[in-house]
């Protein structure tokens, strides 16, 4: 019950919500273009390195070994999330487009985790991609379809229920 709370409701369903809910707020509920070289550079580089760390790990079987990979990223782009804090950004028409880049990136960065969750869940990752506003069967997604970068502006989003709802802890764990 902790494990669902902590890693899916509070870490990628939370980047999900928040992730859609400011898109859908500051950008009319359409992904933002994000212009050349505005990309956090951070936030790419660990979402490029999973392309690198998880296929051998997946391959040998250490399945374990290959979500905490994975789980990086979803700590990364929370963390970036409060760093780049897109409300206030949002608030000085001078930042509009660090706002437009930092929304693209977190969309972006969810595009890329909802690929690489595929192999071990069946309903969120296909959830992540609707509320994306992908139309595409996620099955139909391939390692190369990780690189950055690939998801296009304008697409609108479709805002759903919480990815992970919490669940409530036993009076006797507490």
């Amino acid at each position: 019950v902790k494990r669902v709370n902590s890693d899916l409701a509070n870490d990628l369903g939370n980047l999900l919500s928040r992730t859609t809910a400011m898109i859908e707020r500051f950008c009319q509920g359409e992904i933002p273009s994000c212009p050349p070289g505005a990309s956090d550079g951070e936030l790419r580089r660990v979402a490029e390195q999973l392309r690198d760390e998880v296929p051998p790990l997946m391959d040998a079987y250490r399945l374990n070994e290959a979500i905490a990979v994975i789980w990086r990223l979803v700590r990364r782009a929370n963390k970036y999330i409060d760093e780049m804090a897109p409300w206030e950004l949002a608030k000085n028409e001078d930042q509009r487009q660090k706002l437009h880049a930092v929304l693209y990136d977190l969309a972006e960065t969810l595009r890329i985790l909802a690929i690489w969750i595929s192999p071990f869940q069946v309903r969120a990752p296909a959830e992540i991609w609707r509320q994306l506003g992908f139309d595409r069967d996620i099955r139909s997604a391939r390692l190369e379809d990780t690189a950055w970068g690939g998801l296009p502006a304008g697409i609108r989003i479709r805002r759903g229920e919480p990815l992970y709802p919490r669940l409530e802890v036993p009076a006797s764990e507490s």
